[in-house]
């Protein structure tokens, strides 16, 4: 039984130590070009450190931006996301 409370007291401990990770990246503002063929273009507009601000001027910049769409070609919308995370997904060696 105590085993068991130590084990979960460190998983707590891993879980709050990634939460407060997340919290204190930098951010950055990506591009997402859908295209009529299914296609997705991505692109980094700009990234904002813990000292810019981060997440909350990420936010700012992006709502912001100008969403345009040119009707039956594509559509571009704007996407705040921690620098740890890359939404193209895993890059191949």
């Amino acid at each position: 039984m105590h085993l068991a409370r130590r084990g979960f007291l460190v998983v707590m401990l891993l879980l709050a130590s990634i939460g407060t990770a997340s919290a204190e990246c930098a951010w950055v503002l990506w591009s997402r070009d859908s295209l009529l063929s299914g296609d997705e273009a991505w692109g980094i507009i700009s990234a904002f450190s813990r000292e810019d601000g981060g997440k909350a001027e990420c936010e700012r910049s992006r709502d912001g931006g100008t969403k345009r769409t040119r009707e039956g070609e594509s559509a571009l919308r704007f996407l705040c996301l921690p620098d740890t995370i890359d939404p193209r997904g895993p890059k191949g060696r």
